[in-house]
């Protein structure tokens, strides 16, 4: 469930609207035995999500490949979030672009996820959680996105 409500807070909607299309995927069966979130519950999972810095801009990137992954991760973002997502921090875009790069295929569907998986990186580094954990996390979970895509296991 909190991945579903971290994954809708990504695409810019308000508590109200999370919770109503979590209780929609409910009613079609996609959530299970799974309650619906409290506004105020959604609310504090948003709290916990990092904040908008600076706004990357091309002109940020190292080199070329990085600012394609960004670039590609920030077209996912405008079209998942339907353009209420439209620019990335200097920090999320840095590291969608490596977790874009930790699978195979950097998919449209691969570039939406390495930005929600840089935002709960961000939120649990924010926390204070203990930063292996973080990482083996983070890595465990481009592993199992690969997986249920079927693009084959990330780079490595």
């Amino acid at each position: 469930m909190l991945v579903a409500v971290r994954e809708l807070l990504a695409t810019g909607a308000s508590a109200r609207e999370v919770v109503q299309a979590i209780a929609r995927r409910q009613a079609d069966g996609e959530l299970d035995g799974l309650s619906v979130p409290s506004e105020s519950t959604v609310k504090a999972i948003a709290r916990e999500q990092p904040t908008d810095e600076e706004h990357w801009t091309l002109g940020d990137s190292a080199d070329a490949v990085q600012a394609g992954f960004i670039l590609r991760v920030l077209s996912a973002v405008q079209r998942k979030s339907h353009g209420r997502v439209r620019h990335l921090s200097k920090r999320e875009a840095q590291i969608a672009a490596v977790i874009l790069g930790l699978y195979e295929q950097p998919t449209e569907d691969a570039a939406w996820r390495a930005y929600v998986r840089a935002r709960e990186y961000l939120a649990a580094m924010n926390r204070g959680d203990d930063p292996a954990a973080i990482h083996l996390g983070l890595f465990d979970a481009v592993q199992l996105d690969a997986a249920i895509a079927g693009w084959g296991s990330p780079a490595r």
